[in-house]
């Protein structure tokens, strides 16, 4: 194929271009084009286009460096950055407006992270602290009760405030504390408080930036997933926000509910990588997204491991074993062939000495 001529002319002192060189734009323009029709052949999926109402990312920024040929890229796939804990009141001023002014230039919405609420609440400064955030131009705040147990009626007076203001007001369940952790039986009484309001935009489940010990995952960052059916049998889950800081976390939400999940807490350099998740360009969801028929040539153990992998989330041989009933040589050698053709993987914990599997 013969490439078109791209180099543009100069002036004499090369100050400039004398000219604008339109083969160069026609064949860019051509490129993108093959490009999305490509993407969209490929994939299958369809994304809804900013502002989302499904499919949501929101990213933490923990106000680190920030790359912006790399946010130049990304942009179009981050719905909302959370600045976390009490990181706007750390930053300098002129800092902290020139980034907000950046994520607002990029059409990315910018939220205050719950922590800050739960500070201001105990301190008898929320007031202060919603004008504050205002003023620096957030879009979004979100409420919680993770350190310390902060009354419903409480969050729900702050949520009309904040609504009132102007703010799109996302609620967070869940407890940071391991001594405050929520049964079943709360964790749906709050998600149940919420769920109708209509001063509350969507509902986070807290799954904590690590994506360990909360009701979302266990201390191996596993998914609960009696706490997981039990929400997603009683609501809509385009209602939630799933955290999920992990990959295979990722991976576990949008094969159960599908590419748009609303996805939070996702380390920025992991947006791209979410993105070819929810589209099935991984492996991860790619086997999810062309069906079981790749893997029905496996022998009968061999599919049964996986479908016990695929509807339990992650699983030590021992665990496996007894889910199935297969000795575990036969699920040792089941797992051996299902990771070398890229179906599955595993989480190692070095304190159990032990590997828990996924399937993707």
């Amino acid at each position: 194929m013969e490439i078109p001529e791209i180099y543009e002319y100069y002036t004499e002192d090369n100050s400039r271009p004398a000219k604008l060189n339109t083969k160069k734009a026609n064949y860019t323009a051509s490129i993108e084009e093959k490009m999305k029709n490509l993407l969209r052949r490929l994939s299958g999926v369809e994304r809804p286009l900013k502002p989302r109402n499904t499919g949501i990312t929101i990213v933490l920024d923990k106000m680190e460096p920030l790359n912006i040929e790399f946010l130049d890229i990304v942009h179009d796939y981050i719905d909302y950055i959370k600045i976390g804990w009490g990181l706007p009141l750390l930053s300098p001023p002129k800092t902290l407006h020139e980034r907000i002014a950046m994520y607002h230039e990029y059409e990315v919405s910018v939220m205050a992270g719950g922590t800050l609420l739960e500070l201001a609440v105990h301190r008898n400064a929320v007031k202060e602290t919603l004008e504050l955030l205002w003023e620096l131009e957030f879009d979004a705040i979100e409420i919680s009760s993770g350190f310390k147990i902060i009354p419903i009626d409480t969050r729900k007076r702050i949520a009309e405030t904040a609504s009132d203001m102007g703010f799109r007001v996302f609620i967070e369940i869940g407890r940071k504390r391991p001594q405050l952790r929520m049964s079943k039986q709360e964790f749906l009484a709050e998600v149940k408080e919420f769920y109708d309001l209509n001063n509350v935009w969507k509902i986070i489940l807290d799954g904590r930036e690590h994506g360990k010990n909360s009701c979302l995952y266990d201390s191996h960052g596993r998914p609960r997933m009696d706490y997981i059916n039990l929400i997603l049998s009683k609501f809509d889950n385009k209602r939630f926000i799933f955290e999920a800081p992990r990959p295979h976390q990722q991976a576990h939400f949008i094969r159960l509910v599908g590419p748009n999940a609303n996805l939070g807490n996702i380390p920025l350099h992991e947006v791209l990588s979410l993105e070819s998740l929810r589209l099935g360009l991984r492996g991860d969801t790619l086997v999810s997204s062309l069906g079981m028929e790749i893997i029905s040539s496996e022998p009968p153990s061999s599919r049964f491991v996986y479908f016990v992998l695929q509807n339990h989330g992650m699983l030590s041989v021992k665990e496996i074993s007894r889910l199935t009933g297969l000795p575990q040589r036969t699920v040792y050698d089941a797992l051996k062939s299902l990771r070398e053709k890229g179906f599955i993987d595993y989480v190692y914990d070095k304190k159990r000495n032990e590997r828990y599997w996924y399937a993707f």
